[in-house]
């Protein structure tokens, strides 16, 4: 069975997720969450670092895991550690969103704000 784009979802959040056929990664535009694609199966897998992640896991070495997760998606100390915990408890469900679109927004709110203060500075001077 041969899967094409737009055929597979987002387990986060229901996008259709778009990606190459050589893809062995795709992210999802809106939420980030990244998976790895059984093209033949038409199945999303975890991502590669969740495995590593769980064998660290294993191990003991709930740090490392961490590490590969943040070193991998970019998240911040606590979210991967909020995930490694989900992880090692069975409970996870969807894969962290990337930090990319987090400073994406941030720096659009960011970018809004100061054109928002320069449009009311032009009207304060301009009386």
């Amino acid at each position: 069975m041969s899967v094409g784009p737009g055929e597979l979802r987002c387990n986060a959040c229901g996008e259709t997720l778009h990606y190459e056929a050589a893809a062995a990664v795709v992210r999802c535009h809106r939420c980030g969450a990244a998976y790895a694609v059984d093209v033949s199966s038409g199945r999303l897998e975890p991502p590669p670092y969740e495995a590593e992640a769980l064998a660290w896991l294993r191990e003991g070495r709930k740090k490392q895991a961490v590490e590969v997760v943040r070193a991998h998606t970019g998240i911040s100390p606590r979210e991967a550690k909020e995930y490694v915990d989900e992880l090692a408890a069975g409970e996870r469900t969807a894969p962290p969103r990337l930090r990319s679109a987090s400073v994406a927004i941030m720096l659009a709110v960011l970018i809004a704000l100061a054109l928002a203060a320069l449009f009311f500075y032009g009207i304060m001077a301009g009386r």
